[in-house]
């Protein structure tokens, strides 16, 4: 999460969707005397003025945000254009899959190192980020951006914060393509992630594609 008071804006880092390499991008444009971010320790980017929050969730929603002294009021989130980003939900899934059965070290979060994916899938531990950007029913994201647009969309949302936008580096925990999602759902788990994401799916137009 970053919290930058100087260009008004907030960051809601969301699951499988590049969030650690779009926050490590933008770090490089923070004051370093006003604004906050999450550290995230186990990629090695430090955070900003977050010393009392080392302990606090990787991925924040904007309730904890709000409840847990961040430095941030609902008051002022007006005056904020906060964005985030989301993925269409089966490739994500696929993503969040593999990541915690093939790249996660923390032991916590090895639940998925035996699993099948329709294993997976039948359990519904899934990557659902509506809570990290939604107050209660409303969604407070001035801009939902698209993971498959990446470049397209950091060049918008750059251009918003007046900072300049070089492109992407390194792609920090990038998993690895997936040509046909045929070759991971079958009729059932396909329909049951599509119950599980109504939501993003009526709201941002997703398919299964």
């Amino acid at each position: 999460m970053i919290i930058s008071h100087s260009k008004k804006f907030i960051f809601l880092r969301t699951r499988k969707t590049a969030s650690a390499t779009i926050q490590s991008y933008l770090l490089k444009y923070l004051n370093p005397k006003t604004d906050f971010a999450t550290r995230m320790s186990g990629l090695g980017i430090s955070g900003m003025n977050d010393d009392n929050f080392t302990n606090g969730p990787s991925h924040v929603t904007i309730n904890h945000a709000l409840t847990q002294n961040y430095p941030i009021k609902k008051e002022n989130l007006k005056d904020y254009f906060i964005f985030c980003f989301e993925r269409n939900p089966w490739r994500k899934c696929i993503s969040h899959y593999h990541y915690h059965k093939e790249i996660a070290e923390n032991p916590g979060v090895l639940w998925a190192k035996n699993m099948s994916f329709d294993q997976y899938i039948k359990q519904k531990n899934f990557p659902k980020d509506k809570p990290l950007y939604t107050l209660g029913s409303q969604t407070i994201t001035n801009h939902i951006a698209e993971y498959e647009n990446i470049n397209e969309e950091m060049k918008y949302i750059c251009d918003k914060l007046k900072i300049p936008f070089t492109g992407l580096e390194r792609h920090i925990h990038k998993g690895k393509p997936v040509k046909s999602l045929d070759d991971y759902y079958t009729s059932e788990t396909k329909e049951i992630v599509r119950s599980a994401f109504q939501w993003e799916i009526q709201e941002l137009g997703y398919e299964y594609e």
